[in-house]
């Protein structure tokens, strides 16, 4: 860049080089020094490290207010409705697949409930209720190799959806939600099992359509391993 040689301010540039030695000093002097961390800060990072752990499992085991038939709305979960599914279903004993209490006896339980489900369904709702049996095999590769067999596994199917053509403007539904869960006898299964007997109630006495998804909720047994 060149300059006027009669530039006083370039001159006196020129004129006195930088210090760059008493720059670095002026700014180690001018910058700011931060106190250092006392016990205080310390023991309260400790106790914040503690109890941490705690109160996630304090939240997660948080549970709601169960509701009751009487102070439930048409769209909140039942706990008392649940309560008594999860008690005729577990009435039937262990519900191993391929056994008489699985196949026969909880399949019955639940188709039962599906269509007392459906009779009370709102209006412009569609409860299909469908029972599916397959056959097959296949490989699992663990350990040395094993081969998964299954003889008619029936699987209960139930789909909640609008009863003919939703109002206008809008669009006929197209998506489709799928669940699924066990009810034969696995660690927890029964609370499954009646959480979708739940969802299928509350989705098909809804007040509004389902304009925008089909709600599919499967039953699954699981199939045994030899």
């Amino acid at each position: 860049m060149e300059y006027e040689p009669d530039d006083p301010l370039m001159e006196h540039l020129i004129s006195k080089p930088l210090d760059f030695e008493r720059l670095q000093e002026e700014i180690k002097e001018n910058r700011r020094r931060l106190p250092p961390l006392g016990p205080g800060w310390l023991v309260l990072g400790c106790v914040l490290a503690a109890a941490a752990p705690l109160l996630l499992q304090m939240h997660h085991d948080r549970l709601p207010t169960p509701l009751t038939r009487a102070d439930a709305p048409p769209t909140r979960f039942c706990a008392e409705i649940a309560k008594e599914h999860l008690h005729n279903l577990t009435a039937i004993g262990p519900r191993v697949a391929g056994s008489y209490e699985n196949e026969v006896l909880a399949v019955t339980t639940l188709v039962a409930t599906l269509r007392r489900l459906r009779a009370g369904a709102a209006p412009h709702h569609r409860l299909d209720i469908d029972v599916q049996r397959a056959s097959g095999n296949f490989s699992i590769d663990f350990l040395d190799g094993m081969n998964n067999v299954y003889r008619s596994v029936q699987s209960v199917v139930a789909r909640v959806s609008a009863a003919g053509a939703p109002p206008a403007p809008a669009p006929a539904p197209r998506d489709a939600l799928l669940l699924n869960c066990h009810y034969d006898t696995v660690p927890d299964s029964p609370v499954r099992a009646l959480m979708m007997r739940g969802l299928i109630g509350k989705g098909s006495g809804r007040a509004n359509y389902h304009t925008r998804a089909v709600m599919y909720c499967l039953l699954v047994p699981r199939v045994n391993t030899v």
